[in-house]
């Protein structure tokens, strides 16, 4: 061979890799026409309401609008198989919560997308605890009195489903208080409530921004919630590591975008996003929908979600939990 021949394939490897820096640069008038912001559930809860606030302020700072866009089904898995599958070149992006990104990996065996190399996470934006609440009449003042109660004769507990973020903190309750629950799966957050207000449990396990309201209109108290803090709308009510047990849960909303979305895209919306949720009138909207608004970098949120999908598929196969 001559000293300086070069073969086809060598060439083409060359040529690729030149590329390289060219497919990951930023496109310099990014954005230049509007966002879909896609949302994996339906209108009218939490995720919806902080996708909508965070569009609205993104849409000023980016210049161009932020439309959301609702696919619900599957557990999050049709709008999570829709971000997944678009463009990596920061015109659609989502807003996930916790389920389908860290906990449906371990309960279901198929997934129509990847969660780890499908997506990539560019800010944690909302964390929104759990209360363990108990019927306004209920005799138990305290997180204690219930699980000297539960030791006595077991209780039954009540979520809104099966591998739940609020039934997997349950879980986590039970093995670090030796509490004896039992758990009622129902079929969403409103018949988990009617069961409680009905009395026919003694004891639910629910996000935030379902349990607040029902504390404040007296109908049911509030022993403790599952947060680092205590929750600036409930300030009397403990966290459970107060109360004297080592669990610490959160539910949490990610906004996320392809895989393959450019560093310099990445920078502009992580930074963009974390500016916008460090805002003190946005924050105090997020507090009023029952949670802690959040600020995470796109790396810190990289392993923060990294981290929860291995601490509840721990926890989900260790129970045996599967949904399909």
């Amino acid at each position: 061979m001559r000293p300086h021949a070069v073969s086809r394939r060598a060439a083409t490897a060359l040529l690729a890799s030149s590329l390289i820096p060219l497919a990951r640069a930023a496109d310099p008038s990014y954005p230049s026409r509007s966002i879909t912001m896609i949302v994996p559930f339906a209108a009218g809860n939490v995720t919806d309401a902080i996708a909508r606030l965070l569009a609205d302020r993104l849409s000023a700072s980016l210049g161009q609008a932020v439309v959301v866009e609702n696919k619900p089904g599957a557990s999050g898995g049709i709008g999570m198989a829709a971000i997944s599958r678009a463009q990596p070149d920061g015109y659609t992006v989502g807003l996930c919560a916790i389920g389908p990104l860290a906990l449906n990996p371990a309960l279901y065996s198929k997934l129509a997308y990847d969660p780890i190399n499908g997506v990539m996470p560019v800010s944690v934006v909302y964390k929104g605890p759990m209360l363990i609440l108990v019927h306004a009449s209920s005799p138990w003042k305290t997180l204690k009195d219930l699980v000297e109660a539960s030791q006595q004769n077991s209780l039954d507990f009540a979520s809104p489903g099966a591998g739940s973020s609020q039934h997997l903190t349950a879980e986590l309750f039970k093995r670090a208080s030796g509490a004896k629950l039992n758990h009622v799966p129902n079929r969403g957050s409103g018949q988990a409530a009617t069961l409680l207000l009905g009395k026919h449990v003694p004891v639910l396990f629910e996000v935030t921004t379902v349990g607040v309201p029902y504390v404040k209109q007296g109908q049911m108290r509030a022993l403790a919630i599952s947060s680092a803090e205590r929750l600036p709308a409930l300030p009397d009510v403990p966290t459970v590591r107060e109360a004297g047990y080592p669990v610490t849960t959160e539910g949490w909303l990610c906004l996320i975008a392809p895989a393959g979305l450019p560093e310099p895209l990445l920078q502009r919306l992580s930074e963009e996003t974390s500016k916008i949720m460090r805002l003190p009138d946005v924050q105090a909207q997020v507090a009023n929908l029952g949670g802690f608004a959040t600020s995470l970098s796109s790396s810190q949120s990289a392993s923060y979600v990294q981290a929860e999908i291995k601490r509840w598929g721990e926890l989900i196969r260790s129970l045996n939990i599967k949904l399909d």
